[in-house]
C-alpha cells in the first residue's frame, strides 16, 4: 500500500548500539518491503521504515501480523535438547489442529484444550523426565505422548500442579523412543506467556524385566562384554562395554529408577478454577 520505494529494518538494543534482526528492500513488490522475523519473548524490538532515497518519500502503509509460534504444529515440534531445557513463548496466536489429541487429565480437564505448542525429544539412555509450565501466566495442561501424528498414545499428563493452575509432569523415558510433549491452554480463553522447561534425571541402567536394576541387567552387560557399543548400553559413554559400565549399575542396584511417576493433581481452589472456565 505504500506509494514509494521503502526499506524495512528490525532492531534490538539501545540507541547507538542497535543490532539488526532483519531487513528488506523490495520483497513486497513495486519497490515496497516485506520481511519475517522471529521474536523472542521479553525482548523489545524497534521497527524502522524508511524511504530508499532522500527524495523518494510519500505515503507509508505499515502493517504487522503476529504469526503462531514456530512449534504451533505437531510436525514442527521444537527439540528439547540436553538434560536441561527451557523455552519462553507467547501462545496468544497458537492454534489447535483438528487432529490434536483429546484426552482427560486430572479433576477438571477433558478435551483438546486450545493454543497448543509442541516439543520433542528422543533420549539416548533410559531416564526420568520432568516437564513443567510453572510460572506461566495462564492455566496450562501438559501431555507426554508417543506414536505418530493421529495415533498418539498418552504416557503422562498434568493439569494443576502445586496448588496452581500451571502444570508439572514426571514420567519415565525409554532409550530410543521419541516423545512429544504438548503444552496447551486449559481452554480457548487462556493464553499468554508460556514458560516451558524440561529436565532429565540420571541414566538408569534398567533394561531387562523385571522392573528394577538387578542381575538381569548385569547379564545383559556381560553378554556384550568387550563390544564396541554406544548408547544405551554404554552407560559411561566411552564406546566400549566394560567393567566401567558395571560400575554404573552398582549405585542403583535394586532400585526401580524408571518407576512410572506422575505429578499429583494437587487441588486448586475451586473458585480459582471456575474463574477460568
Amino acid at each position: 500500500g505504500s506509494n514509494h520505494d521503502t526499506v524495512l529494518s528490525v532492531w534490538t538494543g539501545a540507541w547507538g548500539a542497535l543490532a539488526s534482526q532483519g531487513c528488506d528492500d523490495d520483497a513486497g513488490g513495486n519497490y515496497t518491503s516485506s520481511l519475517n522475523v522471529t521474536l523472542n519473548g521479553g525482548t523489545t524490538y524497534r521497527i524502522e521504515a524508511m524511504a530508499y532515497g532522500a527524495g523518494a518519500g510519500g505515503l507509508l502503509n505499515l502493517t504487522m501480523t503476529l504469526l503462531p509460534p514456530p512449534n504451533d504444529d505437531f510436525n514442527n515440534a521444537l527439540p528439547a535438547a540436553g538434560t536441561s531445557y527451557s523455552n519462553y513463548e507467547n501462545t496468544t496466536n497458537a492454534t489447535t489442529a483438528g487432529d490434536d489429541p483429546s484426552f482427560a487429565c486430572g479433576q477438571y480437564f477433558n478435551g483438546q484444550g486450545a493454543h497448543s505448542v509442541w516439543y520433542s525429544l528422543t533420549p539416548d539412555y533410559n531416564r526420568m523426565l520432568t516437564a513443567s509450565t510453572l510460572t506461566s501466566s495462564f492455566d496450562t495442561v501438559l501431555g507426554v505422548w508417543t506414536g505418530p501424528r493421529g495415533g498418539l498414545t498418552l504416557q503422562a499428563c498434568n493439569d494443576d500442579a502445586n496448588t496452581t493452575l500451571q502444570s508439572e509432569v514426571t514420567t519415565a523415558l525409554h532409550a530410543g523412543t521419541t516423545y512429544h510433549i504438548e503444552a496447551l491452554s486449559y481452554n480457548s480463553g487462556n493464553y499468554g506467556a508460556l514458560n516451558f522447561a524440561t529436565s532429565l534425571g540420571p541414566i538408569c541402567p534398567d533394561f531387562a524385566a523385571p522392573a528394577g536394576v538387578g542381575i538381569e541387567d548385569v547379564s545383559l552387560i556381560a553378554n556384550m562384554w568387550g563390544q564396541q557399543q554406544g548408547p544405551p548400553y554404554d552407560y559411561n559413554g566411552d564406546g566400549m562395554i566394560s567393567i566401567f559400565d558395571l560400575l554404573q549399575v552398582t549405585p542403583v542396584w535394586g532400585e526401580n529408577c524408571l518407576a512410572e511417576a506422575n505429578s499429583p493433581e494437587l487441588p486448586v481452589d475451586p473458585a480459582l478454577k471456575r474463574a477460568v472456565q
